[in-house]
């Protein structure tokens, strides 16, 4: 989302390797609640979780991110079929992969048509704007 926006940033990745350091350093280091990766450092703010750092950046740089009640309501939509396609796909990927592959990409079409049919009208999930 940075990216997208243009904002400048630093960019820290935990490789395997770096396990250590994440949780014997840095993972109780961390200022914020809840510390977890990713997490988000601005200044004095810390953040960890994924969705409060995207609305986070959102809200600042009142960018990508709902600026009214209609678009909220269809944030809430969007990411909430987002958030079960996810669901479904860790579920293949993290639970008996062979045995769920088949079922999963037999109803991969019916689940992608959702998406397919407000992106044929629409740029963003959300509608014309991206909020």
């Amino acid at each position: 989302m940075l990216e997208y926006l243009g904002v400048k940033y630093n960019y820290k990745r935990y490789e395997e390797a770096d396990r250590k350091i994440w949780f014997e350093k840095d993972k109780p280091s961390f200022q914020g609640d809840f510390a977890n990766l990713p997490f988000l450092v601005d200044g004095e703010i810390r953040i960890a979780d994924s969705m409060a750092i995207l609305r986070y950046i959102g809200r600042k740089f009142k960018a990508l991110y709902p600026v009214n009640e209609e678009e909220e309501r269809k944030c809430d939509v969007a990411q909430g079929a987002v958030w079960d396609f996810r669901i479904d796909f860790g579920i293949l990927v993290y639970f008996d992969y062979d045995k769920r592959k088949d079922d999963f990409i037999k109803e991969l079409p019916n689940k992608l048509s959702k998406f397919e049919k407000v992106l044929s009208k629409h740029t963003w999930l959300t509608g014309k704007s991206p909020g």
